[in-house]
């Protein structure tokens, strides 16, 4: 459910609403967390193009999207995340850190990282349109097919058939998924 009005309130109600019933998976999303969830299942949002996560407590790049800003500004896997902007990420929940490190392409945003044992250093880069196919597929040892699906989206089921056909016509005899 989602609301179409600007309402606090009217938010608050239909989030304790959705508490209420008996359904274990269903959950109220106000309309900034719908148009979050709907760009994630689309594969397509505007950020800097990296994945983040928290280990032993620390925001960590966990890897930049290939041809991404986040690669080309030099971001590499294992980095960490002390700042975001102005704001100091070691007590950022792991959704708040990435709705800040995403926003409107073209613009820009600043993350100070550490690298292993360097000294923290600033990277500054321009946001922009990123598309993550959530289905990837290729040919393994001649004549096995390998598809890799990494997130469930809207055209998940539509990109695995996709995929499985155009292996069988490479000649792909057994799939692996």
């Amino acid at each position: 459910a989602r609301s179409r009005g600007g309402s606090k309130v009217l938010d608050w109600a239909l989030s304790c609403s959705m508490a209420s019933t008996s359904a274990p998976y269903t959950v109220y999303l106000d309309p900034k967390a719908a148009k979050t969830l709907e760009d994630d299942l689309s594969g397509t949002l505007s950020g800097i193009g990296a994945e983040v996560g928290i280990k032993n407590s620390k925001l960590i790049i966990i890897a930049p999207v290939a041809g991404s800003p986040a690669e080309k500004a030099g971001l590499k896997a294992g980095d960490q995340i002390i700042k975001i902007g102005d704001t100091d990420a070691s007590g950022l929940a792991l959704d708040e850190a990435v709705n800040k490190i995403r926003g409107p392409k073209d613009t820009k945003i600043t993350l100070k990282i550490v690298r292993g044992t360097a000294e923290p250093q600033e990277i500054t880069i321009t946001r922009d349109v990123i598309n993550v196919p959530s289905v990837k597929w290729s040919m393994k040892n001649g004549n096995i097919g390998y598809i890799q699906i990494s997130t469930f989206g809207t055209d998940s089921s539509e990109k695995t058939v996709q995929a499985a056909k155009e292996l069988k016509a490479q000649g792909a005899t057994k799939i692996i998924q």
